[in-house]
Order: structure tokens, then sequence, then C-alpha cells
């Protein structure tokens, strides 16, 4: 009968990717069948295009058909050997490097495939003009490494050690190779890789000096360029070249780019020169010069300091230069001095120059601009007699002063000029300024008493650098010369030296006191000069006023005084306590409200009371106070005088205020309201009046009543009174009445 078999897989290193699964795939054995029959079928194998190792997988068989039983082996191991491989090769046929890089850098790529497992190249080094172990550290079967995964285009490296040998040379190159066993692995082209090393030591090379001399009649220039720092294997070439400067053909023979080699082994220290011929050109002039350049388009040259000198040719003629003169003369208002310098003997084939100083001397920077080397300067073709002059700037200093001088000096480093005397001269500057003076005020004022008066002059403008004298004398007014002050004549004052603008000088001339109160006297005090730097102006005169310091004394006569209402005025005096006057003088009265007010008199505001020439101790001055009758019966009142005055020729005595009373001259009339009172028992009472007829009262005012018998006896018929009061009050006026009541019985 027909009986199966089950085939199935199972992923061993090969999986899906390698092969088609199988799954209980039925092999049937038909009717018929025997030993050694067979059944087959094909595993389907996957070329995964990756290079691996040989894979593997297992296929089994089962079965439940209980006709069939399953002998060893029931499982079998599958093997699949792999078919394909990856290419290699170096990045670059070419890889440069440099001694001071320290290595080089070589690269080998999977140029095609994937790899599915590690695999190893082997790289080696081959020497070229490079030595290994001199220019580099050789490799031997160095192992590069790609793995599992590493698909086109990965790339694996190796530094290979670089050694500097710090030797100027060539460009040197040795060969790197790659193999392997891998027979997984192919090497394609490149498969070798030359790597060069480029020489990156140099030479440091410059001139010997910066700078180089000679002189026309040595007739050559040596220059020299030498080794700073530096070993070489092979020929180096720098090159000079010239460029004028104040030295052209005239001087020398040009050279450009002329070659200096040093030869392979010179080194540090070592030097190659070339004589630069100078020509005489035989015409005096200053040291010339022109540049020597030192160059190189050898990248193993490093050109250091000096690359660039200086050659100097100096000249050997020369002329003689001295001042114009040994004095020179200006003034302030000039502005300026011309100095000249002149050629004695010779002719210059050259500008040359000598430079003019100056030194103060009793003139300062205040006087003039200093000057400090300035260059004067004789031009190609100056000969003898031929000057250069310079003007120094003189400077009005707005100080008056005497004349001051300063020297001015010249000096040359020129080898072609040579100085002869003078070489020094002294210049003198006249002042041309002022100063003005004047009195500080027109009018000075003092007193008797004071013993004297001040007298000041000042310099109005300008300033001065030296003495300068002014003269005072006085001139009488109403005031006599050695009576009332002690007079100048020609009375010497001297402003000094940085005196300026306000600065004052004070005279004190003495003032007498010739005793007697009088007016204020005058006197003129006048200024001269001869100093033709002092001009004066207003004020150039002043007067001096001499106030009198004695005096009167006065005070009123009473310290009190008395009127009444009726008079209409009262008296006030007054006197001269002590002193004779010989000018007027006034006192003022005033008057000030006590319980008088302006209803009983006429107020007094600074009257004046003249005291005139001539009065004297007893003599006395009187006003009537205006005194007003109010028609008001009134106590008596006052108010008080006083005097004032500003006069200094006048002093006040106690008293100096009086008090004015004013008695009451007023009445006021007053009598019953009726002759005849009537009243009766039975009222209680009688009512008796008294009324003011005529008059006002200013004040309050009493009265008394008494009674006498007539018929009616007192206590009997009525209470008796004996002077009952009965009072007025201030303001009562006309037809005013007060009442008492006196009981009837």
């Amino acid at each position: 009968r027909s009986i199966s078999v089950y085939l199935s897989s199972n992923n061993g290193t090969a999986t899906g990717r390698n092969f088609i699964e199988v799954k209980s795939y039925p092999l049937l054995f038909t009717p018929g069948k025997r030993q050694n029959d067979s059944l087959c079928f094909n595993v389907t194998v996957i070329d995964d295009m990756v290079t691996g190792n040989t894979s593997f997988f297992t296929v089994y068989i089962t079965s439940n058909d209980t006709g069939l039983q399953l002998a060893t082996p029931t499982q079998a191991m599958v093997s699949i050997s792999d078919s394909d491989h990856i290419t290699i090769g170096f990045t670059s046929a070419t890889i440069a490097t440099n001694e001071s890089t320290g290595y080089a850098t070589v690269c080998i790529k999977i140029q095609t495939g994937v790899l599915g497992r590690s695999a190893k190249v082997y790289v080696s080094t081959m020497d070229g003009t490079a030595i290994n172990s001199t220019n580099y550290s050789p490799v031997r079967y160095a192992e590069i490494q790609f793995v599992n995964g590493d698909s086109n285009s990965t790339t694996r490296c190796i530094n290979i050690t670089v050694l500097n040998d710090m030797i100027v040379e060539d460009a040197k190159d040795f060969k790197v190779l790659v193999t392997t066993n891998d027979t997984g692995v192919h090497v394609v082209s490149p498969n070798t890789t030359t790597v060069t090393i480029e020489d990156n030591n140099y030479l440091m090379v410059s001139f010997t000096a910066s700078k180089y001399y000679s002189s026309e009649k040595e007739g050559y220039l040596m220059i020299c360029a030498n080794i700073v720092m530096g070993i070489h294997e092979r020929p180096i070439w720098v090159y000079i070249s010239t460029i004028n400067g104040t030295a052209t053909d005239q001087n020398f023979i040009q050279v450009q780019r002329y070659p200096l080699l040093f030869t392979s082994g010179t080194q540090q220290n070592d030097s190659v020169c070339f004589n630069i011929t100078v020509i005489d050109d035989m015409i005096t002039g200053n040291t010339n010069y022109f540049t020597v350049m030192l160059t190189s388009n050898d990248t193993a040259v490093h050109l250091t300091t000096p690359f660039n000198a200086t050659a100097f040719i100096s000249d050997s003629d020369y002329v003689q230069v001295s001042l114009g003169s040994s004095t020179y003369n200006s003034s302030e208002s000039m502005g300026y001095v011309t100095v000249c310098a002149k050629i004695i003997t010779g002719t210059l084939g050259r500008s040359a120059s000598v430079y003019l100083s100056t030194m103060s001397g009793t003139a300062t920077e205040r006087n003039f601009i200093q000057v400090q080397n300035y260059l004067i300067s004789f031009v190609s073709g100056n000969r003898q007699n031929d000057t250069s002059c310079f003007n120094v700037t003189m400077i009005d200093d707005m100080i008056t002063e005497n004349t001051n001088y300063f020297t001015v000096y010249i000096a040359s480093n020129d080898t072609g000029l040579r100085l002869t005397t003078p070489t020094n001269a002294t210049v003198s500057i006249a002042d041309s300024n002022y100063v003005t003076v004047r009195f500080t005020s027109p009018t000075v004022t003092t007193n008797e008493s004071s013993g004297f008066a001040f007298v000041c002059i000042e310099i109005k403008t300008g300033i001065l650098g030296r003495n300068a004298s002014m003269y005072l004398s006085t001139v009488n007014g109403t005031a006599i010369a050695t009576t009332n002050y002690s007079p100048l004549q020609q009375t010497e004052v001297q402003f000094v030296d940085t005196d300026t603008e306000n600065s004052t000088i004070c005279v004190k001339i003495v003032i007498f006191d010739n005793m007697i109160t009088e007016d204020t006297k005058y006197f003129n005090v006048s200024i001269t000069t001869q100093d033709t730097g002092v001009i004066l102006v207003e004020p150039n005169t002043c007067i001096v006023g001499i106030m009198d310091s004695n005096y009167i004394v006065v005070s009123f006569n009473a310290s009190t005084y008395n009127t009444t209402e009726s008079v209409g005025y009262a008296m006030v005096c007054v006197q001269i306590i002590t002193g004779t006057l010989r000018r007027s003088i006034s006192v003022y009265l005033s008057s000030n409200n006590g319980t008088a007010t302006g209803r009983n008199f006429i107020e007094v505001k600074s009257y004046p009371l003249l005291f005139t020439p001539g009065k004297r101790q007893n003599d006395s001055l009187c006003f009537n106070v205006t005194v007003i009758d109010d028609m008001v019966t009134g106590n008596t009142s006052f108010f008080t005088v006083y005097i004032t005055s500003n006069d200094t020729g006048l002093q006040l005595a106690t008293p100096t205020q009086a008090m004015v009373s004013i008695s009451d001259s007023d009445h006021i009339t007053i009598g019953f309201t009726s002759a005849t009172i009537a009243t009766n028992e039975s009222t209680g009472y009688a009512t008796v009046c008294i009324k003011i007829q005529t008059g006002v009262l200013g004040r309050s005012a009493k009265v008394y009543v008494s009674t006498m018998d007539g018929t009616a006896i007192n206590s009997t018929n009525y209470s008796p009174v004996r002077y009952a009061e009965i009072q007025f009050v201030n303001g009562d006026s006309n037809s005013t009445t007060r009442c008492i009541n006196i009981t009837v019985l």
C-alpha cells in the first residue's frame, strides 16, 4: 500500500537567507516499493551575494503511519559552501606627507562585495628613495581586518611613522604592498601605493648685519649672507638686489638678483659675500644710502632679519658755515627776529643743513618761541657768502619790562659741513608794553579823629616785569597843608616785578585835628611819572575830604512840660549843653501819643530845629506844640516829645525825651429835673432825678444828694438821706439823667 514520510528542515548557521525552509513535505512510497528503493527532494539553496563561511542546516523525517518504522539516520546535516568574494585595493596609488606630520596614513577599501564574516589583509613597506629606519619606520605584514557587515567603500587605515632627519633635502618615497591568503578576498588595483615624504626642514638665512658702511674712496661695499640655522644636502641659492635710497646710479653699481650659492654641506654660520662697486662722484654731499634686499624662491630657505640691509656711503668733502652776525636786535611789536647762517668757504653739490636752537637769557618762553634744532638748509649750488635765514617769533607777553635777551646757536652733525665762529649770537628784545595806572577812587573821605587818610593807586591794565616808580604830591583846597594835613611833595611809590592788573599801593597822609567844629574840608592829591612804560589814566587826581570830628551836646531843657487846653500850645525847648558851632546843625523834634492823642494835640514828625553858626553852650531853640481844646470834661492827659539827629557834629544828651501834660479846662452843669416832686404815703417812695444841663463828660463824675426836714420829719415821715452818691460816666452828655428813690413812711 502507499505509505508517506514527512521531510522538514531546521536552521543551523544557514538561515532563511541561505535556503528555502521545508515544513512536513510528504514523500510517498507507492505499492511495490521495497528495500533500497528511495524517494528524493531538492531543498532550494539561495546565493546571498555575501562573502561568508560554509554554513549548514538540518533535515529530518517523521511519520505517524504504524506500517512504517524510522531507523537512523532520521536526521541529516546539509552544508552550503560559499561561492562569493570581495575585492579590495588601496584608496589611492600615491600618498603625500611631510616630515613634520610624523606619519603617513595608508587606507584600503572594499571595492566590491559584502562581507558576511571577518577577513584579514596584510600591509608591508618597501624602500624607494626613502630608506626604512632613516626616513620612515618599516612595516612587515601589518594586519588590517574587515568585519562582518563591511561592504562596498568600507575603508580601513594604518598610520606608518615618518621620521624627520632635520636635513634640508629633496622629497623621498617608499612603496606599500597589500596581500591576503583569504580565498574570499581578491586584491585588485591599486594593489600598491607610493608614499612621498616632502621635506619640511629649512635653512634660516639673513644678512650678517642690518647696516654696512663704506666711503667713496674705498670703492666697494662687501655684503654677506650667512646661514643662521640648519644643515642641507643640496645646493641652496639666495639672491641680492639693490634699491636706490639717497644713493643712486652715480654713487654705486646697481645689482639685480645677483645669485649667492651655499654649496651642499655648508651649515650654520657659514657665509657667502659679494662686493658692490661704490663710485666716487667727486661732489661734496651727505652720507648717502641704498637698500640691499635678500630673497630666495627655494621653499627650504626661510629668511630671517635682517633680510634687508642699509648700505651707507660717506662723503669726504665739506663747507664752512657760521652765523651771519654775533648780535641781533628786535622788539616785541616787530614780532620776529631774522637769524641767518652763512657759508664762509666752499661750494655745495648737495643740500646741507645746520640746526638752529635758542637758549633763554633774561628773555624766556614768555618772550619768544623757543627753537630746538630747527633745520636751516643750504641747497646744491650754494657757495661762499650765501645765507639761509629763519625768523624766530617774538611774543608780546603784554608785560612791561626791561629789554631782554636770549642766545641763538647753530650745530650740525653733517660731516660735509664744518662750523666756524660766530656759532653763537645774542638777540635783544626791546619792550613795547606799558601799564596804565590810576587812583583807585577819585575821592577819599576821612575824619580828623582818625588822624590819617589812605590814598591808593592801582594798575588798571597791564602786567609789570620790572619795577616802576610813580610820585604823589598834594595841593591845598579848603584844607590847608600843615594846618589840616601833612603835605606830600613828589613822594615816590613803586610797583614791582609781577605786579598785575588791580595791584594796589597805598600812601598814608597825616590828618590834623584843629579842635574846631566845622564843615568838611578838601585837598587834592596828584600822580606823576617819568617811566615810559607807565601811562596815567583817569582818575589821575584824588580829592581827599576831611570830615570834622568835633561836636556839640544837645538835650531838652526840661524833662516835663505843663499846659492847659485853654492855652492852646505847649512850648518845648532844646538847648546846647556843651560846645560851640561854626556851622549849621539841625536836630529833629517828634512826638508820641500818650493818654493824649490826636484830638488833644497836633502830632509833630521830625520837625527841624536849626542851630546856626555862633550858637554855643546854654543857647536854645523852642517850638510850640499846638494843643486842642476837645470841649470834653476830662482828666489831665499827656504825650511825649523826643529829639533825634544824624549829624556827626552833634551828640544828644539826656533828656532826649520829655513828657508834656495837658490840664483839662472844660466842665458840665447839672441840676434837678424839677423844683417840686409830689408823692403819697401809700406809694412808699419819692423819685428824685438829676440831669446834665450842659457839657459832655470824658470821664466819670459824682454828685451827692442829702435831705433836710420841712413839715415832714425824717424818720417819721421819710427815711433821711446823707450824701447819697449819684455817678455820671464817660460819654454822658446834655440831658443825661440819673435818679434816686427816697423812702416815704
